[in-house]
Formats: structure tokens, C-alpha cells, sequence
């Protein structure tokens, strides 16, 4: 409709709606393209805590306890060292500290592999402590101090060498106990680890 000096309005609303239409588009596109860091930081987060949960979960168990769990993180990849667990995407990364210490399943010290798995580690400790560590044939408690020293190192070779999550397949997660006897000087020790490896 056209005014006394044949102008109309409504193809100036019709102007100003676009341009509003068209300001509002880039608003809502620029709110998303800012939001991507943003879910990227709760994923990898998310990811971090879960896998920590389950590890601290079996490590406050108060008995021998093995689990599997399984991931599939999509396009995240998950580390886990001594003391904390990482999740990383696209150069971002997120650590999420561990309020227990696990050990490796699997570990090779100079190039030699120590032991594969907890089987594998009773028969290290049979082959070097003359003793698998079990209630039933615990260790002497003159070896309490190499013990200690063997899973301080095996604990940090993961900060250099961490256990590496593979989707679709089993995280391992055991939590395990070595004793140590008791004499008339010395009461028994029990010792508890949590291993993990890659299944």
C-alpha cells in the first residue's frame, strides 16, 4: 500500500525483516561455531572420568576383584599412566588425575617384557622372590623392600609407555594382592594392586 508521496512500507518491512532474518543466521551459526571447543572439552572430559570411575571403582574394592570394560570413544583416544587418565582429539587434550595408582598388566623393562598379565606376573614373582605372592605362598618379608621398588617402577613406566584403550576391545582392570609372610618380629603385609592392561 502506497502513502500520499507513493511510497510503501511494507517493501521496507520486508527489507528489515530479511536483514533481521539474515542477522539472526549468523548469530545462530556463530553460537555454534563457538560451541564446538566447547563439546569437545565436555567429550574428552566425559570420556576421562569414565574410564577413571571404573579404574578407581575396582581399586576401592576390598577384596581380589577382575573386570572388563569396554569403550567406544568415537574419534578419542584414551591413555592411561600411574596417575591419571587422558583423553585427546584434534590437538585438545584432558587429563583427569587418579585418586589411586594402578600398575600395568603388561611390563616390559629394557626391552625384556617382565610380565603379560597378573598370570604371568605370580611366576615373575615365583621365578625372583621364590614366591608367588598368594595367601598360600606368600613372600618372605626380607623382600618387602624389592616388592615396593619393582611396583614403583612398573607404576612409572606408564608416565613414559601408557596402557593405550583400543575400542571394541576389553580394558582389563584386576585389582590384586600380594602377601608378604609374617615371623615372630614381623606382621604378615598385604599389599593391593590394581592392574591394567588391554585385553
Amino acid at each position: 500500500m502506497l502513502d500520499e508521496g507513493g511510497f510503501d512500507y511494507g517493501v521496507l518491512t520486508g527489507i528489515g525483516l530479511i536483514i533481521a532474518s539474515a542477522a539472526i543466521l549468523i548469530f545462530v551459526f556463530a553460537l555454534f561455531g563457538s560451541m564446538k571447543p566447547a563439546n569437545t572439552a565436555i567429550a574428552l572430559e566425559n570420556a576421562a572420568c569414565e574410564v577413571s570411575g571404573d579404574l578407581e571403582t575396582v581399586g576401592s574394592i576390598a577384596v581380589p576383584y577382575s573386570e572388563s570394560r569396554y569403550y567406544g570413544f568415537d574419534g578419542i583416544g584414551v591413555l592411561v599412566s600411574e596417575d591419571r587418565v587422558t583423553a585427546t582429539m584434534g590437538g585438545v587434550s584432558f587429563s583427569k588425575p587418579l585418586t589411586i595408582r594402578i600398575s600395568p598388566g603388561k611390563y616390559v623393562d629394557n626391552g625384556s617384557i617382565r610380565w603379560n598379565d597378573t598370570e604371568d606376573f605370580r611366576h615373575y614373582l615365583k621365578v625372583s622372590f621364590n614366591a608367588t605372592g598368594t595367601i598360600d605362598d606368600p613372600l618372605d618379608p626380607v623382600y618387602s623392600a624389592r616388592l615396593g621398588s619393582l611396583m614403583r617402577k612398573a607404576a612409572s613406566s606408564t608416565l613414559l609407555s601408557p596402557v593405550q584403550i583400543v575400542p571394541k576391545r576389553p580394558l582389563l582392570i584386576e585389582r590384586s594382592f600380594v602377601y608378604l609372610a609374617g615371623n615372630y618380629t614381623v606382621a604378615p603385609e598385604v599389599n593391593a594392586y590394581v592392574f591394567v592392561y588391554q585385553g
